[in-house]
């Protein structure tokens, strides 16, 4: 994992983790189980990569349990604009502008109104954001959409783990 980055160049991770479930395990101990999954991992790295965006998806699988569907760790060569929504604007006083763009294919309903400027993040930081959905296309659906963003000087594979997140922005509804 990348310790510095080059001079005057922030570092920025991604990592999005995705949960899905059906009707079947909206509530009781199946809700329980899906509560359990972490929203946060260790950070892979991807080679020598300054803007890393790491993936871990999870669905319902038919025994009632949740498994990991897909796990990737990429590389941007230069720091992505908009990732699933996610807005992102490295800005002049060298801060980190996060802004949020709804996708009903991606995010579900109910619809979310874009969002501008969310939040914004200085060198060092580390944040959260949540959204959640109802999606229907012959079955019904539900995903929660997990983001951690670190924004710095430096990262390291314990961003997201060692700490509290200083950020957190949460854009879930109420979806039953």
């Amino acid at each position: 994992m990348p310790e510095s980055s080059s001079v005057g160049v922030p570092l920025l991770a991604i990592q999005i983790v995705s949960v899905t479930w059906t009707k079947v395990s909206r509530g009781g101990p199946a809700a329980a189980l899906r509560n359990r999954i972490p929203r946060a991992f260790l950070l892979h790295s991807h080679g020598k990569s300054l803007n890393v965006i790491q993936r871990h998806d999870y669905a319902e699988a038919s025994s009632g349990e949740f498994e990991c569907t897909s796990l990737s760790t990429g590389q941007a060569p230069i720091p992505p604009t908009s990732v699933e929504g996610l807005l992102l604007e490295q800005r002049q006083d060298g801060t980190l502008s996060i802004g949020f763009a709804w996708n009903g294919d991606v995010h579900g309903m109910p619809k979310r109104e874009r969002k501008g400027r969310i939040l914004a993040m200085l060198p060092g930081e580390v944040a959260q954001l949540r959204i959640n959905g109802r999606h229907s296309a012959g079955n019904q659906w539900y995903t929660q959409h997990t983001y951690n963003v670190a924004f710095g000087p430096s990262l390291h594979e314990n961003v997201f783990i060692e700490r509290p997140f200083e950020k957190g922005i949460s854009l879930e509804e109420h979806l039953f």
